[in-house]
């Protein structure tokens, strides 16, 4: 795919993101028996699930587990304005750290699994899943960040959500500087770091659908500046989009585990999660029929969205008062004269 006309593109920058350094052509391929090896892994579990499972159900799982797109799927969600649902990131890192930890911390298990050890066991599912998923950036950078949340509670030290974003950042940044101009790394720390500031404010029924507002309104700058345009349906989509796939892609799996491991009758199992997953399509393509525009970049909201930024995270470091709205407003004026 071109860049498209007057774009910063660079094709340096973007294989030197992905840790790729020089181009090798092979004059012919041999396929050879071998040992063990993850690779070998995933493209037994990438087959299995392409010629198991129904087609809706196996693009989803096989973005979440794999981080392997459908070029149909991806081409959908860019449609209506949710891409990152695809995309292996700190909401599927997170919802699998989630998980283990809620499971370990049953009153049950309490018996012979400590905290401590609940939290050495989290660890290495939350690092098998990253290696599995294939180790993308956003990925990497909210497992460094979870490390440090659990890290902190095996030391008995609370750490704050904002300083661990902030340290897995700088921390792959130093490995591998060349991320800063992946979109993908910068739009993946942004929303960490604004969860994370809103995080620190008190929690309430409303904070999941707002912060998906505030992410949408944050990401706009950068994103026109890349790819152009958005879907104005994003906007009400992503309202409901995270908090429904947080239960979507665990029900999905567990119901798609039948079929994968040839349990008879499996495939109405899976075929509920089929139905679910084009109940969702349904719904999105009503929201992109309703809403059918698309909005460019613009200098009024990109400075909104820069401001809705500096302000989350500006209050999540410094209560929320008239200083530390007057210094969001400095910085963003100085980010604006200097870029």
């Amino acid at each position: 795919i071109a860049p498209r006309p007057g774009s910063s593109f660079r094709e340096d920058l973007y294989w030197e993101a992905r840790g790729v350094s020089i181009e090798v052509v092979p004059e012919s391929i041999t396929r050879k028996a071998g040992g063990w090896s993850l690779a070998r892994w995933r493209t037994a579990l990438r087959k299995r699930i392409l010629l198991t499972l129904p087609y809706r159900t196996r693009g989803y799982l096989l973005a979440a587990v794999l981080g392997v797109r459908d070029p149909d799927l991806t081409e959908a969600h860019r449609r209506w304005g949710t891409s990152h649902l695809l995309a292996v990131s700190g909401f599927h890192v997170g919802l699998v750290a989630f998980a283990v930890w809620r499971f370990l911390s049953f009153p049950a298990l309490r018996l012979v699994c400590s905290r401590r050890l609940a939290a050495v066991l989290s660890s290495l599912f939350l690092w098998g899943y990253v290696l599995l998923a294939g180790g993308a950036p956003g990925a990497l950078r909210a497992a460094l960040m979870i490390q440090a949340l659990l890290l902190g509670t095996v030391l008995g030290r609370k750490g704050t959500p904002l300083n661990s974003v902030s340290l897995a950042a700088l921390l792959l940044l130093l490995w591998r500087p060349a991320w800063f101009f992946d979109i993908g790394w910068r739009l993946s720390v942004m929303a960490a770091l604004l969860l994370a500031g809103l995080g620190e404010r008190r929690l309430s029924l409303w904070m999941l659908p707002l912060s998906s507002l505030f992410i949408w309104f944050a990401a706009f700058p950068q994103v026109t500046a890349t790819f152009g345009e958005v879907p104005v349906a994003g906007i009400a989509l992503n309202l409901v989009a995270l908090p429904l796939f947080s239960l979507l892609y665990p029900i999905a799996l567990f119901l798609s585990l039948p079929l994968l491991l040839s349990v008879p009758s499996g495939e109405i199992f899976a075929g509920t999660a089929e139905g679910l997953f084009s109940l969702w399509e349904w719904v999105a393509d009503s929201a992109a029929s309703f809403f059918p525009w698309t909005l460019s970049w613009s200098p009024l909201l990109a400075t909104l969205g820069g401001g809705l930024f500096l302000l989350t995270v500006t209050g999540g470091l410094f209560p929320l008062r008239g200083r530390t709205i007057a210094g969001a407003g400095i910085l963003l004026l100085a980010a604006v004269l200097l870029l």
